[in-house]
């Protein structure tokens, strides 16, 4: 079984499939580049030049990427009024350029946080229809090609891979002027808005019902779909723990006197294990069915972080980090493999960003309670670890629920290969 949309919609040929994968892959890495490399540089920038805790600290980053939890909003935009005929090229190229415009901004340097989150705010709206626009084609070209469960493996993939290079990057840049990082994103930014124009974007029929009406229709779509509903809830019970990702950056440098580059090679490790976890799911999204991949990572997930409550010092956090890696890796496939399949055909930007913000809303919302139970109530760093871990597995209560049309999903299809001799910077490498 496969998703309804493969079913209608007719497929793109084989050439077309690679060369949309590839760019698909290029545009995710430098997306999740110029996304993920200013967070370190930011968190210490906060604590080191404000002189803020843990607890300061985390509200002020989920501010700044507080459109992240809005995403709905810019992607019924993109979704409801198409630019020359199409949806997903031409979003992506406003995204970056507004991206690109504040990310340079904060090159002024005021010396205020206020300043420091208002940009990264509306950076971060330039960076969401990025993230809707490569949502939305995600779901179409997987789906209408029988490639979701393996593009969303090797999404997954690039997601934590990407940390093997973001990581030392982010120690250096947190290690010299601010001003670099923000260079960094800004080119990032620009970069997206050139490599959307090789992927495959079909031309959008709009409907004849009014934008107001539209996204009251694609809702009701939405919100009368169990399928759906389901992902969302299993999404939203994956991901509701109180966060140590403030926290950790906080231990690492005040309590095990860990170094900016340090921390850097740490992510990397972090990736390396994320970016093996996505390439074995290529091949368990064609072997399990989607409810065994959703059981099997969410159990990973919760025993690997178990793991974290020996994080004593450089050593031994060299050899936990790839493990944290590898078992978020794997649930985060599970959760938007069972996305791609749930969203009703023809709101697929609308509904998968809906269950991205729902996801960082809850990641975000996890992060500050994280950060207040150590800065407020002193709670200990792998107590706080044991917490998480036990409130992941609570996702395991909705599996009985999952409708029989999810359950005994599979990929059907494969990747065609690679037509380039050498296989450096594709997705088959990575």
């Amino acid at each position: 079984m496969t998703a309804p949309a493969t079913e209608t919609a007719p497929r793109d040929d084989s050439r077309t499939v690679t060369r949309t994968t590839h760019v698909l892959t290029a545009s995710w890495m430098v997306h999740w580049l110029g996304l993920f490399v200013y967070t370190l540089p930011l968190k210490l920038f906060l604590k080191n030049h404000f002189h803020l805790d843990a607890g300061h600290v985390a509200p002020l980053l989920f501010l700044a990427a507080f459109p992240f939890s809005i995403k709905p909003i810019f992607a019924w935009v993109g979704d409801s009024f198409p630019i020359g005929g199409l949806r997903r090229r031409p979003w992506t190229v406003v995204g970056g350029l507004l991206g690109a415009a504040f990310f340079l901004l904060l090159l002024l340097g005021i010396d205020d946080t206020r300043f420091y989150v208002s940009s990264l705010f509306v950076a971060s709206i330039g960076y969401v229809f990025v993230s809707c626009s490569l949502g939305g084609l995600l779901v179409e070209f997987g789906s209408r090609n029988g490639v979701l469960g393996a593009l969303s493996s090797y999404r997954a993939a690039i997601n934590q891979g990407i940390n093997v290079t973001v990581g030392p990057l982010a120690g250096y840049l947190a290690s010299v002027w601010i001003g670099w990082t923000w260079s960094v994103c800004a080119a990032c930014a620009i970069g997206n808005g050139l490599l959307v124009f090789g992927c495959a974007d079909r031309i959008y029929e709009p409907p004849t019902r009014k934008a107001t009406g539209l996204i009251l229709g694609q809702l009701r779509a939405l919100f009368a779909s169990r399928n759906y509903l389901f992902a969302l809830a299993a999404t939203v019970l994956v991901t509701i723990a109180p966060g140590f990702g403030t926290p950790l950056t906080f231990y690492q440098q005040d309590v095990l006197k860990i170094s900016d580059t340090q921390i850097g090679t740490l992510t990397m490790f972090n990736g390396i294990g994320g970016l093996a976890m996505g390439l074995l799911c290529v091949g368990l999204a064609k072997r399990l069915s989607l409810s065994r991949l959703f059981l099997v990572t969410v159990v990973l997930n919760a025993a690997g972080t178990l793991a974290y409550t020996q994080y004593t010092g450089f050593g031994r956090a060299s050899i936990i980090e790839p493990i944290g890696g590898f078992v978020s890796a794997g649930t985060t496939v599970a959760i938007f493999t069972m996305a791609g399949h749930a969203i009703p055909k023809g709101v697929e930007g609308l509904g998968y960003s809906l269950l991205m913000a729902a996801n960082n809303l809850v990641l975000g919302i996890g992060d500050m309670w994280g950060s207040n139970l150590t800065s407020e109530h002193h709670v200990k760093f792998w107590q706080l670890v044991l917490i998480n871990s036990g409130t992941t597995l609570l996702a395991l209560l909705v599996l009985p629920f999952m409708p029989k049309t999810l359950k005994a999903i599979k990929d059907v299809a494969h990747l065609p290969p690679s037509e380039s001799k050498s296989q450096s910077g594709h997705i088959v490498d990575e």
